[in-house]
């Protein structure tokens, strides 16, 4: 009898390490199959600097980064971004070196050769998108299960404008890439309930906001799954995982835009006025103002996501929040906040 018991239990070992092994495989084809989508017709519109207006702005403040000002005296967006992209700024230009000491291209900004520059950053933002596959395999296959999982990270992998807006580098797609890695950590540290996980969250949402400034609606995100949370056994003003959240954010926002502490001033102009773009629109008294959530329920998402998927979508969203209502508020409380004010 304990020989046959054994047996079984090795048996469930065997076939569990074989479905994490095919999930494994499965995931990473996935991958592979995000990076062709994104990475095909990379260069689609360079040099034309206006093909999406604001890389050329990203690529000059980068530029200056790279050559050796950490501050980018510019906050209308936050710092990450620019950060990741002079980066590979100073690897390419190490990689030049190495091959070509003399090449012309060392000392070439974006304002005398636009094209590597502008194609830099659309590899990060390309990069970025493909690897968001992972993230939504975790939260997924944490609530769901492997099979939705996969199927979760296949639809994102085709989906036609995650797809299009990661062959821009502009902050969309890497913002959405830390957004989503913040929710699979904060499913994760709501199921295991270990406070490591609970740091990881503040940390990504962090760096998150430092990306884009709309992902701070992550924070009301975590507050509402700590309310809802099972494992909450205080009041919510003396949950230790909130207070652990709430300083880790601050660390990694910091960390990743240290110059909107060090360059105070610079940072409250530039972020005042993009509340204030929020609020206003660009300014246009003629121009209908929709709340955002009913413009890309009627526009955004039946063309960029197609009317199958967003119905299928709706259909699960009402079933989980249904059958699971704890796991709805961690996937849909961002976005509910995101649409109705950004």
């Amino acid at each position: 009898m304990q020989h046959l018991k054994q047996h079984r239990t090795k048996s469930v070992v065997s076939f569990l390490s074989r479905g994490s092994s095919t999930d494994t495989r499965a995931l990473l084809g996935i991958f592979l199959l995000a990076m062709g989508a994104r990475f095909a017709g990379l260069a689609f519109g360079i040099p034309h600097p206006l093909c999406r207006p604001d890389e050329a702005t990203i690529a000059d403040i980068a530029w200056l980064v790279a050559n050796g000002d950490p501050n980018p005296h510019f906050f209308h967006y936050p710092s990450l971004f620019i950060y990741l992209v002079a980066a590979l700024y100073n690897i390419q230009r190490i990689l030049l070196f190495c091959i070509n000491p003399a090449n012309p291209l060392l000392n070439c900004g974006p304002d005398v050769e636009p094209s590597p520059h502008l194609l830099t950053g659309r590899i990060v933002s390309a990069s970025l998108g493909a690897a968001t596959v992972f993230p939504v395999y975790f939260a997924a296959r944490d609530i769901l299960g492997r099979r939705v999982g996969l199927l979760s990270a296949f639809f994102l992998a085709l989906c036609h404008l995650h797809c299009r807006d990661s062959h821009f580098g502009v902050t969309d797609v890497p913002s959405t890439f830390f957004i989503l890695a913040t929710i699979a950590c904060l499913v994760r540290s709501e199921t295991r309930n270990i406070p490591a996980d609970h740091i990881r969250t503040g940390i990504l949402a962090g760096a998150a906001t430092a990306t884009k400034y709309g992902a701070v609606f992550l924070v009301p995100t975590v507050i509402l799954a700590r309310l809802l949370s099972r494992t909450r056994e205080e009041p919510l003003w003396h949950d230790k995982k909130i207070w652990i959240f709430g300083v880790t954010f601050a660390i990694g926002f910091v960390a990743c835009c240290p110059f909107a502490i060090f360059d105070l001033s610079t940072f409250l102009r530039d972020f005042g006025s993009e509340t204030r773009h929020l609020f206003e629109g660009h300014g246009d008294p003629c121009q209908y103002q929709e709340v955002g959530i009913i413009h890309h329920a009627l526009f955004t998402l039946p063309v960029g996501v197609g009317l199958p998927m967003l119905a299928a979508a709706i259909c699960r969203l009402f079933l989980i929040t249904r059958w699971e209502p704890r796991s709805s508020a961690l996937l849909f409380t961002f976005p509910v906040f995101y649409f109705v004010f950004a």
